[in-house]
Formats: structure tokens, sequence, C-alpha cells
């Protein structure tokens, strides 16, 4: 959008499309509206005003209706075709922050749209995943060794441990009696085998649908071991995470499988949550199935990312504002899980009246139907 007053942009005064920099500011050597301390409005030594606006400064007009100080009197009495009244100013501002606001939101559903296509047509298989094929799955081999080695520092770690304490199973209590390099290691090990888990998943999901691997377990457990393996993260950013419901049935999956859906909720409650605030776990059995919901203070989820959130490589314009890393895999493996293993679908809600430092309380919700267990 051109501006209709002179601005600071990149460094360069530039002229207004209606009202042109005077003399004054022509002949200004101090350049005091350059670099502005703050976004209030300010007024330079020769009477003139500037204001921050976005990424550029405003400034070479003049606002006849506040501070009249002697300079502000001269130039109103001198330069009348740079003078304006407050409301104008604000107006203009407001104008303009609708209009960047539109203009970002259209840029992002172009690229959206184009995702979408993107994906739909499997063309990221043929332009990324097939050239690379040999060679990611050379690299992702070694997955198996990584696996393996991780697996002989929990069995060490979990040897030490229960050795130290007599102990004959880990809990929380046992882990107060250790030192926080051997809990440390003890989270660690076991979150690392959780992200090897969702790679294995991003190489070939056939695994995960392998009935030799079928398991009876229950839903609620299995949260509870993600919230104690995210345990030390969660307590870096003083967050608390409160369990309820009552969760009696078992269900007869691959329970390796089934974990991605913890693991990513969990992850992304923790990542996206600010500071010093509470998720809330809920895992109930009600009539023909099981209710999971993960509810916390996330990023705002635009109307038309709500189903998108769930495809491969795309993450949301707040989200990737509020955390950088992130891939874009994990929502999407988690319902794939749900809708394919599961018979379900994963769901996210936004309630905005409920917000946290900027943040909007999001929940994730799924019903597991009863009629699958075996």
């Amino acid at each position: 959008m051109k501006e209709i007053f002179p601005h600071w942009k990149n460094n360069s005064a530039i002229d207004g499309v209606i009202i042109k920099m005077g003399n004054s500011c022509k002949k200004c050597t101090s350049h005091q509206c350059k670099t502005p301390a703050h976004n209030a409005m300010l007024e330079c030594s020769y009477g003139l005003n500037y204001i921050k606006h976005n990424t550029i400064v405003l400034f070479g007009f003049c606002i006849k209706d506040i501070n009249n100080s002697k300079q502000k009197k001269k130039r109103l009495y001198d330069s009348p075709e740079c003078t304006v009244t407050n409301s104008f100013i604000d107006n203009y501002i407001k104008h303009s922050d609708e209009l960047l606001k539109n203009t970002e939101s259209e840029i992002a559903q172009q690229k959206s749209s184009t995702l979408d296509n993107y994906v739909s047509n499997n063309m990221y298989k043929d332009n990324f995943f097939n050239p690379i094929k040999n060679e990611l799955q050379k690299n992702l081999s070694f997955l198996h060794d990584y696996q393996q080695i991780n697996s002989t520092i929990i069995k060490n770690i979990n040897v030490s441990i229960l050795e130290k304490t007599g102990a004959e199973e880990i809990n929380d209590d046992i882990l107060k009696n250790c030192s926080h390099e051997e809990v440390a290691i003890y989270y660690a090990s076991k979150m690392l085998d959780e992200k090897i888990t969702l790679a294995k998943a991003i190489q070939d999901t056939s695994w995960l649908y392998r009935e030799d691997d079928y398991k009876s377990f229950r839903i609620y457990g299995c949260f509870l071991k993600y919230i104690r393996i995210y345990k030390l993260k969660s307590e870096a950013k003083s967050i608390k995470i409160n369990v309820s419901g009552s969760n009696q049935f078992d269900i007869t999956r691959n329970p390796k499988a089934f974990s991605i859906i913890p693991h990513t909720l969990i992850d992304n409650a923790i990542k996206y949550s600010p500071k010093r605030s509470t998720i809330s776990v809920y895992i109930n059995d009600e009539d023909g199935h099981i209710y999971i919901s993960v509810t916390s203070f996330g990023p705002k989820i635009l109307e038309y990312e709500s189903d998108k959130i769930f495809q491969p490589f795309f993450r949301g314009m707040s989200a990737k504002e509020i955390e950088e890393d992130g891939s874009g895999f994990g929502l999407f493996l988690a319902q794939k899980i749900a809708t394919e293993h599961l018979n379900s679908r994963i769901k996210v809600q936004q309630d905005i009246k409920q917000t946290l430092n900027g943040h909007i309380e999001t929940t994730f919700s799924l019903k597991v139907p009863l009629r699958y267990n075996e």
C-alpha cells in the first residue's frame, strides 16, 4: 500500500503520495524521527509529528489538535498543507492495519490452497519423496541402530535406578531418591525412544497395522506414560498437567501405533503453552466409546486452518510465530492413526473467550468406539 505521508522504510526516507516532505524535513540532519523510542505520537524539534507504525515510521505532518507547542503553532501557521487532525491519523492507521491483515490472510489462504493441491495430487511424492527415496531409506535405516543403542541406555539406567533404590519398579516416588543426572537420562531416553517411533512411522506406516503386535491396553495408562515422559519438559516451563475422568475399558490394538496420538497431543500442548499455565487431559468411558480430550492454551487457529493442521507439511501462521521448530507431521500421523487404526477422528476447537497471555484455550478431542475392542 502506498503511504500518503512521508515515511522511513528500510532506512530510506520516502515521500508521501499526498503530503510531501517539507523543506525542514529535507534539510534535517539529525533524523530524530528515523528511530522513535516507542510507538506513541512524537514531535520533532521543527514542530512536526511522527509515529512508528508496523515496520515504517510516518513523519512530516502536523497534528493541530494536540500539544500546541511554540514550534507547533509556528508550523501550523507556516505549513497548512501538512496539517491533519488526530482522528484522521487514528483512522488512517486503523485502515492500514485492516488492509495489512486482509492482505496477509489472502496470501496465507493462497499458500494453503496451493499446498492442498500439492498434497491431494500426490505431487510431493513425485517432486520430493520418489527422487530421494533410495537415499531416504538408506539414512532412515540407521533408525534401527539408534533404537538398539537407546534400548541399551534405557535398560542400563533402569537397572542402575532399581539397584540403587532396591525397588521392584520405577515410579515418581522412586525417582525422587535419584540424582538429577539419573532422572534426566531416564526421561531423555524414554523421550528419544518415542521420537524414533515417530520417525519410523514417517518412513513406513505398514508396521502400525501388524496384528501380531496387537495388545490389550488402557488408554488412561498410555496418556499417563507420556505425561511422565514429558515431566522435565513441562516442569521447565512450570506447566501443570491435570488428568481426570474414569477409564475402565481396555482396547486391543498396536500400542506403539496408538502412542503417536498422546505423544503428539502432549508434546504440542507443552510446546505451544505459555509458561505457568495448565494442561487438562480428560479420558472417560462414555456410551459406546472412550472420550479423550487435551485442553491447553495455544496459538490462534484461523478458520481455514482447522482442517489443514492435520495435513502433512502444514503449520498454522500463529504456531510458527510462537515456535519455529516443527515438521508439520505430528498431527498428520496422529490423525492417520485415529482414522485408519481406531475408526475415529481428532477434532479441534478453540474458545476465543478464554485467553492467557495472547494464547487461546484449545481442545483436541476424539472418540474411540468400544465396538472395536477385541
